[in-house]
């Protein structure tokens, strides 16, 4: 699917005097749908015809207009104001991926949408202007000043205090900059307030998401706090006279993970503003990526603002807090984290690591989870005399419907179980022994080979480790990884494949194989190819080691195996693409009802490949390679060969096992009417916990799913947006000089 974008840009509404009349005046840009504004006339809504409707086009301003040869996509949201030469203007940024690359300032008639003055700013390479915000600073109802960043990562500062056009200006206010020396791109307006002494505070928040290659960028972005005082001297600002503050993990008793930040504090003889990095302290891979797509607000002395995350495949959403002063901790307790509506020290988390929750600034929560999917700016209104809710949009890909914590880790909708295991027994009649008797024969001989486990079972893996993909070279909470010279591939010059199996029950594991990423299904099709000996012109099916590899072995196709990993989509339970079972079916050793091996759950193996004489077995019933035994312990039935390593990993629930008779009515009601609390596994915490202390990870509960007869309706997934609130501390006048104070004179 390849969406095409038409109207897309943001659209400003305001007054405007122009002919001798006062005129409502809406300004829109086609954003990725082209390169262009134009501007409608709706004094009056009404329409009496065609030719009426075509009367209230004021003008379009397009790549063909006189003066638009460094335009680019409308991205910019437009200023309606006053200017100090006393027209009334449209002014925006010229956008993104202009033909010329640069980035200007567009400053348009509202009346006829001709160019009055374009200020083209100096760094002009692979560059755009973003939206500006325009401010009057001596209360005469027109714009001196207006500030813009673009995509280089600067902030610019535009005089248009003349009463001449031509002497309109850009000074570089400051260069963003992160820890590794990249410059962070700024696509929203920049929000402006007064600084607590003299000048202006400008806040910018950083990131960019226009393309598909943004949503994997995982560069650290920032929020800056800038303080402009018509310096003379020190231009573009140093970094270096920042103030750095830190955003914090922490736990709250009972809204789980939470944000806090440091409480640093400017000395304004010597710094000239502060920064706060979009990344928590110790962040991983699933913290990282986070920024600013969306307008700040600046309100009671907090600049607020949503942090999302697009590198995750749900997608994640912050809303922030920041003092307007520090960029750090708050003056005072600002969110109820409790929902009980009271500010208080029930709100509070230990967020200064000292095991107290104490009401002292770094213990203040400054940012809440909100959902997964994109969450819009939040917008403020006043519901008591001290506090305000904050409304935020969310437009949801899927939603879970199971009435669970929407910051469900892992998988939505349920959690999978992962097996590791480097012991492993042959199924009943399988083998025999050199003599001729059974190695297992189903009841017990010689070993019990029926109700032989795995080796190391972990529940809930991905919601334990709230992560979605498995390292096998790190496999969190357990000690079998495929490298391991005790419990893994043992011998590391033994030359062995990557066999999956049972790939067609869950499609939606995705491989990564020395670096290179593969579905799970398109990998098995590769896999059976290269076992039949037809592999397709250009395609290989590598046999790896452990070891580097030598010329010779290198020459022969081997590789040596650096890295490993399974991942799965955050939805693929919701999806249906992990196929449900029960922990007691995976772990013992014996066939499942349709003769499938590990009944059925997502198998990947290392099998020990001699390129005379494949040693594994086909199961022709589950489409799966087996390691074979082909030499045997005659002590234990241990398999010494063919199969060195093997991992499974299932959606573990509470329906039947795979096979059995109701398994497919209850998978259908639960994966395809989405009844995920069908999916929830009903024993108690405290039990579990019990159980856990008897025997690990172990979950013995084998019996069907029966829905409750008291159990809600099923509720139908609807992708529809929801609007929830959050209740904040509000007390103060907002501080923002916003641009649609310009109000026009009576």
């Amino acid at each position: 699917y390849q969406h095409t974008y038409y109207v897309d840009g943001p659209i400003t509404a305001e007054d405007a005097y122009f002919g001798a009349a006062w005129h409502s005046v809406v300004v829109l840009g086609l954003g990725a749908g082209g390169k262009g504004y134009s501007a409608l006339d709706v004094t009056s809504a009404a329409v009496a015809s065609d030719a009426d409707a075509q009367a209230k086009v004021l003008w379009e301003f397009t790549s063909g207009s006189v003066g638009a040869a460094n335009l680019g996509y409308g991205y910019s949201r437009a200023s309606v104001v006053r200017l100090n030469n006393n027209q009334w203007a449209a002014v925006v940024g010229n956008g993104y991926l202009s033909t010329t690359e640069v980035a200007s300032l567009l400053i348009l008639d509202i009346q006829t949408g001709s160019v009055i003055r374009e200020i083209v700013v100096p760094d002009a390479a692979a560059n755009g202007l973003s939206s500006p915000t325009l401010i009057d600073t001596n209360a005469d109802f027109k714009a001196d000043l207006a500030y813009a960043g673009d995509l280089n990562g600067n902030v610019w500062k535009f005089d248009l205090s003349s009463t001449s056009p031509g002497s309109w200006d850009a000074t570089l206010l400051f260069q963003t900059d992160n820890a590794s020396g990249t410059r962070q791109p700024i696509t929203t307006a920049p929000v402006v307030g007064l600084h607590p002494d003299q000048g202006y505070m400008v806040y910018v928040g950083t990131g960019r998401l226009l393309s598909s290659t943004d949503a994997l960028d995982k560069t650290q972005q920032a929020v800056y706090g800038l303080w402009d005082n018509d310096w003379v001297s020190g231009l573009p600002i140093n970094p270096a006279l920042l103030v750095t503050q830190q955003l914090r993990k922490a736990t709250h008793a009972s809204a789980g993970t939470v944000r806090t930040a440091t409480a640093y504090s400017p000395d304004w003889t010597v710094h000239r503003g502060w920064k706060m990095p979009a990344e928590v302290v110790g962040a991983t891979s699933l913290d990282q990526g986070e920024r600013v797509v969306q307008d700040l607000v600046l309100r009671d002395k907090r600049v607020q603002f949503m942090l999302i995350n697009p590198t995750l495949p749900t997608g994640d959403n912050w809303y922030i807090q920041l003092n307007a002063d520090t960029g750090g901790a708050p003056t005072k307790i600002i969110l109820d984290v409790t929902d009980d509506f009271v500010l208080n020290l029930a709100d509070n988390a230990d967020g200064n690591g000292d095991l107290v929750v104490e009401d002292v600034p770094e213990d203040r929560v400054v940012g809440q989870y909100q959902s997964f999917g994109l969450a819009s700016q939040p917008v403020i209104g006043k519901t008591g005399a001290l506090t305000s809710a904050a409304l935020i949009n969310h437009l949801q890909a899927i939603n879970p419907a199971d009435g669970s914590d929407p910051t469900d880790p892992g998988l939505l909708g349920g959690h999978f179980d992962l097996d590791t295991s480097h012991d492993i027994f042959p199924f009943a009649g399988e083998l025999t022994f050199p003599d001729g008797t059974p190695v297992c024969d189903g009841n017990g001989l010689p070993l019990g080979c029926a109700a032989i486990d795995t080796d190391a079972h972990e529940h809930q893996w991905d919601d334990q480790f709230d992560a979605t993909t498995i390292d096998y070279f790190n496999v969190l909470g357990s000690p079998f990884d495929v490298d391991d010279s005790q419990n893994g591939v043992t011998n590391r010059k033994t030359k062995f494949l990557i066999s999956v199996g049972n790939t067609a029950l869950s499609p939606g594991g995705v491989l990564e194989i020395n670096g290179a990423s593969i579905s799970v299904g398109d990998y098995r099709a590769v896999e059976k190819r290269y076992l039949a000996g037809a592999l397709l012109p250009g395609e290989e099916f590598p046999v790896y080691q452990m070891d580097p590899t030598s010329p010779a072995e290198a020459a022969a196709g081997v590789k040596r195996l650096t890295s490993f990993k399974l991942s799965f989509d955050a939805f693929a339970i919701l999806s249906g693409d992990l196929m449900p079972t029960q922990t007691s079916c995976v772990k013992g050793n014996v066939a499942g009802a349709l003769g499938e091996y590990r009944n059925g759950a997502l198998l990947v193996q290392a099998l020990a490949v001699d390129p005379n004489n494949q040693t594994f077995v086909y199961n022709a019933a589950t489409d799966t390679y087996v390691g074979s035994q082909s030499s045997v312990h005659a002590t234990n039935g241990h398999a010494t060969a063919g199969l060195e390593w093997e991992s499974t990993v299932f959606w573990h629930w509470d329906g039947p096992c795979y096979g059995e008779p109701e398994f497919d009515q209850v998978f259908n009601d639960c994966v395809i009417l989405q009844i995920i609390t069908c999916t929830q596994e009903i024993k108690s915490e405290e039990a579990e916990e019990k159980a856990k202390d008897k025997k690990k990870d172990e979950d013995d509960d084998d019996d069907p799913w029966v829905p409750d007869p008291g159990d809600p309706p099923p509720v139908p997934v609807d992708p529809d947006q929801t609007i929830s609130s959050t209740a904040i501390a509000d007390d103060n006048d907002t501080g923002r000089l916003f641009w649609t104070e310009l109000l026009p004179l009576n």
